[in-house]
């Protein structure tokens, strides 16, 4: 059990996906709310009831967009406040004040009191779609003064307590009082009452500890290793190195196996790679094709090609524009040169949209992107939770969500190749896709979850290696590139490097094709 005394615990201290149980004092390890399901869902619903019942003295400046302060009476709408509102009606003052306008009886002849619609609610108040509790300002940016100085911890607000827990990051629960944090440094205080205190006492005795992690890891280790392997398999390498730490792996997890149903898909998983690598590796896939002979560089009268970013300048003096140097560009860019990839690589880590992200990780969003989300798509927000999400298991928000993943066929790795890898399917995010240029796009991009906005492509998973880069990316990191009879020559903004036309293959090809388009040009 997580708690075999009840008299040792003096404290719990709640974070958005784990819990740290301190026992006289000393504040154990982290435990994940999804190893104890119902915990969760205790701990869950104590947090929901907690900010709902503060809400007004907590959360009086967060705005549930009830609409309830724009159905309030007298909403006043001083003379100076009418002209931007009117031009962004295109209307007249006069006709403005006949249409939306009451006499406000102040000192002021030229205020007014805006004239409510027959529901009794403001004129410029709006639904933000088919969901009627959510509602906006159709004038939010040049509201009356009134509007903007309301205080939304009246009676008759509304909030939804699952968006309000969002602003929270951490909960201490102690015998004697709570202590909530919220983004940006506030915090609250209350009394713990000791019924609530006894309960979550229960709750955790009632709790019986979760399964070693150790195991996922390692099986999780061992598919993330055969995914690298396949990618790059050479036929003609020694693999039994890497069969031997596979084969360690297997080991370990049949060393700490257990009684755990939830793994049992994983490790499947991971049996089902590694049968793909050995298919592989016993020769099913066929020959590797002879390479075609390369093309024999005719004499040139110039000695040097110089291309710059719009032109093209011969020996130096000549230049010419919008000649077809992309193809070569692009295949110099490809080169499988680590100097050359390191120089052209952004100093910033980019996102090079290779999707890795979007199929490995479980996507659990907020009530607030879930608003979003649905407002964008321009469908209601129980028609999103039911059409694109599942039931979540890692935070403590129990009105969180699932973003559901949609099967797809498995792809090469190289960005830029749309090869079929075996017959096995993948998964991916719902709201991802693969274009043409073999890259992936979000197709909500623009109003994406929280958490895939705070990602940043620094994780192991990305792909930014040992792959080919965007090319438009890594052009920008060029100064020029210069061509000679045996060799290249790239300036980046590390400095030059040569390159043998003889060593790579593509590139010759490239080049050849370049000089011919030259000398075509110039002879036409």
């Amino acid at each position: 059990m997580l708690l075999t005394q009840l008299a040792r615990l003096t404290g719990l201290h709640l974070r958005p996906v784990s819990l740290h149980i301190e026992t006289d004092g000393e504040l154990g390890p982290a435990i994940r709310l999804c190893d104890v399901p119902e915990l969760r869902l205790r701990l869950g619903q104590f947090l929901l009831d907690l900010v709902d019942q503060h809400q007004r003295s907590w959360f009086g400046q967060s705005c549930g967009q009830c609409g309830n302060s724009c159905r309030r009476p007298e909403i006043l709408l001083r003379e100076q406040e009418i002209l931007p509102i009117q031009m962004q009606l295109g209307i007249t003052e006069s006709q403005f004040r006949q249409t939306y306008l009451d006499p406000a009886g102040t000192w002021n002849a030229g205020d007014g009191l805006i004239h409510p619609t027959s529901e009794g609610a403001c004129p410029f108040l709006q639904g933000t779609g088919p969901d009627p509790n959510t509602t906006a300002c159709s004038i939010y940016e040049i509201r009356p003064r009134s509007c903007r100085e309301f205080q939304s911890n009246q009676s008759f607000c509304r909030k939804d307590p699952a968006q309000l827990l969002e602003d929270l990051t951490d909960c201490w629960v102690r015998p004697d009082f709570i202590t909530v944090f919220r983004k940006g440094g506030g915090q609250h205080q209350m009394a713990t009452p000791a019924q609530l205190w006894q309960s979550l006492g229960e709750a955790l005795s009632s709790t019986p500890k979760p399964a070693d992690r150790r195991v996922s890891g390692v099986v999780d280790a061992l598919c993330e290793l055969l995914d690298q392997e396949m990618v790059k398999i050479d036929l003609d390498y020694d693999y039994s190195k890497v069969l031997g730490r596979i084969h360690a792996m297997l080991r370990q997890v049949a060393s700490m196996m257990q009684s755990d149903e939830d793994l049992d898909q994983k490790i499947e998983l991971a049996w089902n790679r590694y049968r793909h690598f050995q298919a592989l590796l016993s020769g099913d896939v066929g020959p590797t094709a002879q390479p075609e002979a390369l093309p024999v560089r005719q004499p040139q009268s110039w000695t040097r090609l110089r291309l710059i970013e719009e032109e093209l300048c011969i020996d130096g003096s000549l230049r010419l524009p919008a000649l077809p140097g992309q193809a070569f560009l692009e295949t110099l860019l490809g080169l499988a040169h680590e100097e050359l990839q390191l120089a052209l690589r952004q100093p910033d880590p980019p996102c090079y949209m290779c999707g890795e992200c979007c199929r490995h990780f479980v996507v659990e969003i907020h009530p607030s992107d879930i608003t979003r989300l649905s407002r964008h798509l321009e469908i209601s927000a129980q028609e999103f939770v039911e059409r694109y999400t599942s039931p979540a298991r890692f935070g403590w928000n129990l009105q969180d969500r699932v973003l559901n993943k949609v099967a797809v066929p498995t792809y090469s790795k190289k960005l830029l190749e749309l090869s079929l890898v075996g017959e096995q399917g993948d998964q991916q995010c719902v709201f991802l896709e693969r274009r043409q240029d073999g890259l992936f796009y979000c197709q909500v991009h623009s109003h994406k979850p929280q958490v895939c906005r705070g990602f940043e492509p620094t994780h192991s998973l990305c792909r930014h290696t040992n792959q080919r880069e965007n090319a438009g990316r890594q052009a920008e990191r060029l100064h020029w590139v210069e061509i000679t009879a045996d060799a290249v020559r790239v300036e980046t903004h590390q400095g030059p490097l040569l390159l043998n036309r003889c060593d790579y293959p593509d590139l010759q090809v490239a080049a050849c094709q370049l000089e011919e388009a030259v000398a075509s040009r110039l002879s036409g």
